[in-house]
């Protein structure tokens, strides 16, 4: 499965990557594996950090299958919580300059707007 989805910790510090149902952390310094998160949708498409780096938010999904849109928590390396699901891959995610909303676009045509810390959808825009 190619790598579909990095992501650089807003200190530089870890680089993100998207596998084969989990997440992987990389040390971008010397290539070290410093952890993984599994249980995730079968291709990871998208990923970004919230602006502070206590959030890891990832577009998954099987295309024409299903799609997901989850927060990780990239220091306890935990699943913190999902977002949502739909019938078809979710595609990109990106978080707001302020980290107080995230947007998630899918396979469906339709972008989503989440608030992050309660684990809501705000909106849905439909074309």
């Amino acid at each position: 499965m190619p790598v579909l989805a990095l992501a650089f910790s807003p200190d530089g510090a870890e680089l993100a990557a998207g596998g084969y149902h989990e997440v992987t952390f990389w040390n971008p310094a010397d290539g070290s594996l410093l952890g993984r998160i599994g249980g995730s949708a079968q291709r990871i498409q998208s990923l970004d950090y919230s602006p502070d780096g206590s959030r890891l938010a990832a577009a998954a999904g099987t295309p024409g299958r299903s799609g997901e849109v989850t927060l990780l928590d990239p220091r306890s390396r935990v699943v913190a919580k999902e977002l949502d699901r739909i019938s078809d891959a979710m595609l990109a995610v990106a978080f707001s300059p302020d980290g107080s909303r995230l947007a998630a676009a899918g396979a469906d045509n339709a972008i989503r707007v989440y608030d992050p810390a309660a684990g809501k959808r705000l909106l849905t825009i439909e074309q």
